[in-house]
């Protein structure tokens, strides 16, 4: 708010009245009280109602990029910028190039890759948390009687790996039962499952070497992956992608979610509550 210059010589050495004696100025002159000036943005408390794609609730800066997120709480370290080796580590995994264990770049042929199931959110009585198990050299059972070093998984960690195919059973079940198959002529839930059940066979079924069971386990805990991230995709993502409805889903903390660099990609997954 802008003042009236004073014509006198007194006046004009007075220095301006401070916003916090305005009140007191006006009293004095009996001039009207000068209102507060109105808030120029408004801050919701609801972040549906204020936020859309473009905007970022969370961001990091590593030079020289900033990455932000409309919807997820935090970001995690974008290693697909960084220069790292791809190789197979002693737990059968990638580490951070690892697909299965954290955000990748969007891959437009890789639609489902943006739900794989996140770390952390099973409780340990959950079969699910054993997507995420290691095996240890204890849980080996060596044939006896032979002289090759070959065995099996003991059976109290294969029946516990077995109640984690059951769970993915009764998933495909109602994926079915959705009819979603039915309208996509190029499903591959079946396959997806057919995979998962070779890889339990695989474990369950033959002997194999130490180093053999940790790569079986981690292919078997991977399919496994597969199977929750396309049914997902295609009974809760996509639907919500064709159809959008406001206001859009809250972040699904169940998702790994993915990095992008296409303002297009983030409002598409910003509809379905995808972490990106």
């Amino acid at each position: 708010m802008s003042y009236r210059a004073s014509t006198s010589t007194a006046h004009a050495t007075e220095p301006e009245p401070s916003t916090s004696s305005l009140h007191a100025t006006a009293v004095k002159t009996n001039a009207p009280a000068v209102a507060p000036l109105p808030s120029r943005f408004k801050i919701g408390t609801n972040h549906k109602k204020y936020l859309d794609a473009h905007d970022g609730k969370v961001f990091c800066h590593i030079p020289p990029r900033v990455i932000t997120s409309p919807n997820a709480p935090s970001i995690p370290r974008p290693f697909v910028y960084e220069n790292e080796p791809v190789q197979c580590r002693v737990d059968g995994r990638y580490g951070y190039i690892n697909i299965y264990q954290w955000p990748q770049m969007f891959c437009e042929e890789y639609l489902w890759g943006v739900a794989y199931p996140m770390k952390g959110m099973y409780w340990e009585t959950d079969p699910l948390a054993h997507l995420w198990w290691t095996p240890m050299y204890a849980n080996f059972v060596p044939l006896a009687d032979t002289t090759l070093v070959v065995g099996f998984l003991s059976q109290e960690k294969r029946n516990e790996l077995n109640k984690v195919q059951d769970v993915v059973k009764n998933r495909y079940m109602l994926y079915k039962k959705s009819k979603v198959p039915e309208h996509n002529p190029h499903d591959q839930g079946e396959q997806i499952m057919l995979i998962m059940r070779n890889n339990y066979n695989h474990l369950d079924r033959f002997p194999l070497t130490w180093r053999d069971i940790i790569m079986a386990v981690t292919e078997f805990q991977c399919s496994v992956m597969e199977c929750f991230a396309y049914f997902d995709y295609h009974q809760m993502i996509l639907p919500s992608i064709q159809t959008p409805a406001f206001p859009y889903p809250e972040y699904n903390p169940y998702w790994l979610g993915v990095f992008t660099c296409d303002p297009g990609v983030t409002e598409t997954l910003f509809r379905a509550g995808v972490p990106v």
